[in-house]
């Protein structure tokens, strides 16, 4: 009985392991596909873009994202191949039926759920923390792409979006004043802008003086903080299980002990 039990355990957790490796290798693909295939991801992303924005807006996004993308590919692949890997060692440590493997791969899942749980305690606790942690995530995000870099970034994709969202437009968090003078970007000047990236001049955002997008983005984030909490939570679970499934094996006699 306990030897069909470890067995079952045993299935189990390569299966999951498994089951996740394929997962992340396709987020591994999908970032080999933006760099090297950019034509098959913008026309996945015209079609989605369609929906919501006008197509001239949906073209020139996408234009300027697959312009752009380098860093969000590297991203993929990195962390598609890092979670891949420990997957494999995971599924390979299970089907051997050693300890020490096991003991490894259970004390790295031990890490990751503590970190992660304290993490999304920390953000989730409060809405004054989860508030500040989002503004303080799109203020540096909006300096890294306007500020502080000369080179457009997928920063600039994201706050464009942002600015002009529902065709109501906003600038920055605050306003105009957050930008470079030489890199405000023309949400800032106009109610009405079907193009990007553009720059318009200080005098015209300061005489337009649009709204900053802080009251928006922290809308935003009560109103989804729900389906923010949900991924994260997921993702932790099935660590937790998989941790669970791995103690109970070494717990069984047939494991071998080295």
């Amino acid at each position: 009985m306990d030897c069909n039990l470890a067995n079952g355990l045993r299935f189990l957790l390569v299966l999951f392991n498994l089951l996740l490796m394929v997962l992340f290798l396709i987020l591994m693909v999908f970032g080999f596909l933006i760099r090297f295939s950019p034509n098959v991801v913008s026309g996945y992303m015209q079609q989605l873009l369609d929906k919501s924005v006008p197509e001239e807006t949906a073209e020139n996004l996408v234009v300027f994202f697959m312009q752009n993308s380098l860093p969000i590919c590297l991203t993929l692949i990195l962390f598609g191949l890092i979670c891949a890997l420990f997957c494999l060692l995971g599924a390979l440590a299970s089907c051997c039926g050693c300890r020490m493997p096991l003991k490894f791969y259970a004390a790295i899942l031990a890490v990751l759920i503590i970190a992660q749980s304290v993490g999304v305690g920390v953000v989730f606790g409060t809405d004054t923390n989860l508030q500040n942690t989002v503004d303080a995530l799109m203020m540096r995000t909006l300096q890294g792409s306007y500020v502080f870099q000369n080179a457009d970034t997928p920063g600039v994709y994201v706050w464009f979006l942002i600015m002009t969202s529902k065709n109501v437009t906003c600038c920055g968090m605050n306003g105009y004043k957050d930008f470079a003078t030489s890199r405000i970007p023309s949400p800032c000047c106009s109610a009405a802008v079907n193009t990007m990236p553009a720059n318009c001049a200080e005098a015209e955002a300061k005489t337009a003086n649009r709204p900053g997008c802080r009251t928006r983005i922290n809308e935003f984030v009560q109103m989804e903080k729900r389906n923010l909490l949900i991924v994260p939570v997921i993702f932790i679970l099935i660590q937790v299980i998989m941790f669970g499934i791995t103690v109970a094996m070494l717990c069984f006699n047939s494991i071998s002990p080295i």
